[in-house]
């Protein structure tokens, strides 16, 4: 995907991470989750078949696997209206990957390696919003924190070292820099969660407009939609207007709260 591909990769987690916040559904998001996630995975296996005789090669594209799949995986749970819960699930395991990768950036571009660790709460996330059904964490509404993390960390993690990169401004090794890019995540992540806990930016007709739908929650079998955002219908109400991006718990469900 290379630069060019960390503005896309920003772009699909803005959308997405205001979808957790109700401004938009998961089919609205949809088609930017399949392009995004499509040509992460088309371009990969176009740069392993050209450098086949290069031996470093699958070690750097192997991450970018797992990445696309998650976005193809939204945007096909989505316009399904499936229950994401196994996309959850294996949300948890590309935290760990990211965590991984997080460290062995840390011999070639150091700074980079505060995407990943970004990346790895991102997933994190949705491994506990779908995967385990939380709801809640800490006494803030998980959507809410996990959607502003993804508009915040997004940008910090692949809009603005897109944009460096393709400007050759990227010092990934100084240490001043490296120092820099960590605060600045530390700070991202500490201020999604402020304004998650706080419930700045979620729309005010989420819960009024899910209800009217009979929506339901990642933890009694609704769904986020993966890394992208919004509801994702069940076969009863999937073409009942209009279609509400889930949030929170539409049935006092906070029970599943951790």
């Amino acid at each position: 995907m290379g630069d060019v591909g960390l503005l896309l990769i920003g772009a699909v987690l803005l959308v997405n991470g205001l979808g957790l916040l109700g401004h938009g559904t998961g089919r609205s998001g949809a088609p930017l989750n399949l392009l995004v996630g499509g040509a992460q995975l088309v371009l990969p296996t176009l740069g392993l078949v050209l450098e086949h005789g290069d031996p470093t090669a699958p070690a750097r594209y192997a991450p970018v696997y797992f990445f696309g799949f998650t976005y193809v995986w939204v945007g096909v749970d989505a316009l399904r209206g499936d229950s994401g819960k196994a996309f959850g699930l294996f949300s948890g395991f590309v935290a760990v990957i990211a965590v991984v990768q997080g460290v062995l950036s840390l011999r070639t571009d150091p700074a980079f390696a505060a995407s990943w660790w970004l990346w790895a709460l991102m997933w994190g996330g949705f491994f506990a919003l779908q995967g385990l059904g939380w709801t809640r964490l800490g006494g803030a509404s998980l959507p809410a924190v996990l959607g502003w993390l993804l508009i915040l960390g997004g940008q910090l993690s692949a809009t603005l070292p897109g944009l460096l990169r393709l400007e050759g401004a990227w010092p990934g090794e100084r240490g001043w820099f490296v120092a820099l890019v960590l605060v600045a995540a530390a700070l991202g992540a500490a201020l999604a969660w402020v304004l998650g806990r706080s419930g700045v930016g979620v729309a005010s007709t989420v819960d009024e407009s899910a209800a009217a739908s009979g929506g339901s929650t990642a933890a009694s079998g609704g769904a986020v939609a993966g890394a992208a955002a919004g509801r994702s219908l069940s076969p009863s109400d999937e073409f009942s207007p209009p279609e509400a991006p889930l949030h929170r718990p539409v049935d006092g469900a906070e029970s599943a709260s951790r």
